[in-house]
């Protein structure tokens, strides 16, 4: 199951709060075609997962992933990755990581 490590939870919350969303609300990943054709992954809080996501909370922030991905995704974690040169000029991101060994 996708997993949120607690930089991506701090970053969640964080975007949260700047846009004035709830923190009832968690964050939905789901797959989002580009006009392209070709297929990504998309995120966006929402009240509640829809039917068939996957639910997971970590460090307080709730993921719902949708079924069509879940199970691509269960072995990584979010993450939120810095500007690389600590300067603060480029905006945090969340990226995709090997999730945590947890055994």
């Amino acid at each position: 199951m996708l997993q949120c490590t607690q930089a991506a939870a701090t970053t969640i919350r964080q975007l949260r709060e700047q846009q004035g969303i709830p923190e009832t609300f968690g964050l939905r990943v789901f797959p989002a075609q580009a006009p392209t054709g070709e297929v990504s992954l998309a995120l966006g809080f929402a009240e509640s997962p829809e039917k068939g996501d996957e639910v997971n909370e970590n460090h307080g922030e709730r993921l719902f992933v949708a079924a069509e991905v879940a199970p691509d995704l269960a072995d990584l974690a979010l993450d939120a990755v810095g500007d690389p040169a600590g300067n603060g000029a480029a905006p945090v991101r969340l990226t995709l990581v090997p999730a945590p060994d947890t055994t």
